[in-house]
């Protein structure tokens, strides 16, 4: 029923009982409140359609030209949702209607949306043919081809405006969908269903089945059946968890993706119970936890000061001491992860096994977290949902985090939460939360400097007080009774002299130094790539001018890469951050390094650990590739990108 276009009193069209809603677009930017208002009310209210709840200010505190809310409004099942988001730089004239054939005066630079109407009903099944991308204000939305709804018509994708900060429409249609005449349909002509479509499905569901058969066994027997010097079982085994893993990210779709969410749920509690065998850290982990119970500070002196003090009989259990992979070194691990390791010992004290569950379970509450995070960013940057799988699904992420025990799923849980906090404006708390990543694993340290230009306007001292604060109070605990900052500070300073595996940039110059001097010159360039990198990422940072959000995921993903290339130690779980920041950009290179990385453990093969330098070079060199390839993709398809939107 068209809509009639008459005014009524100063709040907008008259509207009929089919168009309700028409002209509902605040003015100012999406806010959240508390109070649901009704009719006349001019406090700020709800509107419920669809069985979704969006939080609007009264219209009588928007100005003419935007109606009041009607009470006692039908919200039939599966309804038509809205989701405005406005930005600088929108006029919006009373009697804009979004919901109608007609709009008596489209507001300026959105004129291409306002025959926008999606089809009422139960949330439909995009496909590749039936649907398209809503583009602006920097956000992408998926919905119905307005042309494939009887009536109805609209401009080309292409042809949509993309105005910045601009009105954001997020529409979901349903099972009522009903197929007009034949329309032209961008320069051909619409002939009704694709033939072999119902084959295709079938063909996708078969993919998506096989993908997690073989995600499901390959991971299982990482878990609880293969050794770290089985090289060939190992990586047979991650070969067939990624190659199902590929096929579930290939085929999934959006409607889909909370069942393979559970599957990576359950596939985390099956790991839970399997002991770590791929590495030996967890020796370490105990170690330092049964030193804290005791009362011991596990920076003060190194496992070997234990065994020759005989007056230590306080100490550890003196078995474990043959498992340490480092007993001449202090320990390294922050206050969170010693807070964790306490907590085994203390649950757990006369079982490794019982220990390692415990700190199982907190990672798996840490990774719970992490799922929770990426949803909510997902969904506030308009991205699809379904790129989260890409690290809750990925096999290096479940084997490394969960299965043997890393705390880089903390660090990231924090980390993330970091980052929401700072889209919702919330920096104090966002401060605390990255000190609590901090305190987890120190890479995030340089992080910071990206900061400096997006609050610079904004709480700038809140932030980092707050943040200087909430760090120093958790290492606090550690610096009681001495010992902290010279055994921490030499283990550290060891770390980049001494420890080398799976380098890139440094094994280059190793080769130099040996064929310069004739001897390995770790403890010169190891020190010196340090410093490259952080003034690399100080440099980056400094010279990004971006102040948004959206961004700053992309350039966390480039300081951790440039890190993990000057780094003299690259071992397969340091991936667990590029794999997680790559969700939001378009960069796919770190998945394919999480599986290349696998290589490495052709190092434990042999007794003493050697390295396979030729392996070494074939893993960055395809890397390397891949990138080089990705970044010509998309610098070639950037033109298109700008006309209809960011890909996917």
């Amino acid at each position: 029923m068209p809509g009639r276009t008459g005014r009524t009193r100063r709040h907008g069209p008259r509207r009929d009982r089919g168009q309700r809603y028409e002209s509902l677009a605040p003015r100012q930017p999406l806010r959240q409140f508390r109070h649901r208002g009704g009719r006349g009310d001019r406090r700020p209210g709800a509107l419920r359609r669809g069985g979704h709840l969006r939080r609007y200010g009264s219209p009588a505190s928007r100005g003419a030209g935007h109606v009041r809310e009607r009470r006692r409004q039908p919200t039939g099942a599966g309804a038509a949702t809205y989701r405005f988001r406005t930005g600088p730089g929108i006029a919006r004239p009373s009697g804009h209607q979004l919901h109608t054939r007609t709009a008596s005066r489209p507001p300026a630079r959105t004129a291409a949306l306002q025959h926008l109407r999606p089809p009422t009903g139960g949330r439909s099944r995009l496909r590749s043919k039936d649907a398209g991308l809503l583009h602006g204000g920097g956000k992408r939305h998926r919905y119905r081809k307005p042309h494939l709804i009887a009536g109805t018509h609209s401009p080309r994708p292409q042809d949509l405006p993309t105005p910045p900060g601009g009105l954001t429409i997020s529409v979901r249609g349903g099972g009522g969908l009903r197929r007009g005449h034949p329309e032209r349909r961008h320069g051909r002509t619409e002939r009704g269903p694709r033939r072999g479509r119902k084959g295709i499905g079938v063909v996708r569901a078969a993919a998506r089945l096989l993908g997690a058969v073989l995600l499901t066994l390959g991971v299982v027997y990482l878990g609880f059946a293969v050794d770290r010097t089985d090289f060939w079982s190992l990586f047979g085994a991650f070969t067939v968890a990624f190659a199902g893993y590929l096929l579930v990210v290939r085929f999934v779709g959006e409607d889909r993706v909370t069942s393979w969410i559970v599957l990576g749920i359950l596939l985390r509690v099956a790991l839970v119970f399997a002991f770590p065998r791929l590495s030996d850290d967890v020796y370490r982990f105990i170690w330092d936890g049964q030193l804290l119970v005791a009362g011991e500070n596990p920076f003060a002196h190194p496992p070997a000061h234990y065994l020759e003090d005989t007056a230590a009989a306080t100490g550890p259990d003196t078995a474990l001491f043959s498992r340490l992979n480092s007993p001449d070194y202090h320990s390294v691990y922050p206050p969170v992860a010693q807070a964790v390791f306490t907590l085994a010992a203390w649950i757990s004290p006369g079982s490794w096994y019982g220990a390692a569950v415990v700190m199982k379970v907190v990672l798996l509450l840490a990774e719970l977290g992490t799922l929770w995070l990426l949803l909510r960013l997902l969904s506030g940057y308009g991205l699809p949902r379904s790129r989260l799988l890409l690290y809750w699904l990925n096999p290096l992420i479940l084997v490394e985090i969960v299965g043997n025990l890393h705390f880089e799923g903390v660090m990231l849980c924090f980390l993330l939460l970091s980052l929401y906090l700072l889209t919702r404006s919330r920096y104090g708390a966002a401060a605390g939360a990255m000190a609590f990543s901090v305190a987890s694993k120190l890479l995030p340290l340089m992080l910071l400097p990206f900061l400096l230009q997006r609050l610079w306007k904004r709480p700038f001292w809140t932030y980092f007080l707050t943040f200087g604060a909430v760090t120093m109070a958790l290492f606090l605990p550690l610096l009681i009774g001495g010992g902290f900052l010279s055994g921490f500070g030499n283990s550290l300073d060891l770390y980049f002299r001494k420890f080398e595996f799976n380098a890139s940039l440094y094994y280059l110059l190793r080769s130099y130094g040996f064929y310069e001097v004739g001897y390995n010159q770790i403890a010169r360039f190891g020190p010196l790539l340090a410093r490259v990198a952080a003034l690399t990422i100080l440099i980056i940072a400094l010279a990004d001018r971006k102040t948004d959000w959206r961004s700053l995921p992309g350039m966390w993903l480039a300081a951790f890469v440039i890190y993990l290339l000057c780094a003299t130690t690259v071992h397969p779980w340091y991936l667990a951050a590029p794999i997680v920041l790559c969700c939001f950009t378009p960069w796919r290179f770190p998945l394919v390094w999480s599986y290349l990385i696998m290589l490495t453990y052709t190092s434990y093969t042999t007794v003493p650990y050697r390295e396979n330098l030729w392996l070494v070079g074939v893993e960055y060199l395809l890397v390397a590739a891949f990138f080089l390839v990705e970044r010509g993709y998309r610098t070639k398809e950037r033109p298109a990108r700008i006309s209809h939107g960011p890909r996917l």
